[in-house]
């Protein structure tokens, strides 16, 4: 189930896998999906379509996660999720460069007190039911 749920580039000769460290899907009888999640942190992967060999692009502990991702080019794509700082939900991109390997992190200048609801769970999991 979570092979829909990879991002690949245009060319599609690799693909961003955001959730299967961390994300458990469930398939009811009738088709209906489900997720829960299994462990706090979060790995963000870097597949090769073809050889399936994955370089982590991010690891990210409790105070971070990232809920969606666009490919900008085939050599670039963005992370778009949520840093937590003093009880604040802070709105955060990760801006990769896969040429030179290094990205740079944005943090919106708004922040929000509540949890915000989950992209994944309200957009991601209703397209795949």
């Amino acid at each position: 189930l979570l092979k829909k749920l990879y991002f690949y580039s245009t060319d599609t000769s690799k693909f961003l896998d955001l959730y299967s460290y961390n994300t458990q899907l469930q398939s009811d009888a009738k088709g209906h999906i489900t997720s829960s999640n299994g462990d706090p942190d979060s790995k963000i992967q870097l597949i090769q379509s073809k050889t399936k060999q994955a370089t982590t692009l991010l690891f990210l502990g409790t105070i971070e996660y990232v809920e969606t991702t666009i490919w900008r080019t085939d050599k670039h794509a963005e992370f778009f999720g949520f840093t937590i700082e003093n009880e604040m939900y802070i709105p955060t991109s990760w801006k990769f460069d896969f040429d030179k390997m290094v990205f740079q992190v944005y943090k919106n200048k708004h922040h929000f007190k509540n949890k915000p609801n989950s992209y994944f769970k309200e957009v991601i999991l209703e397209k795949l039911n």
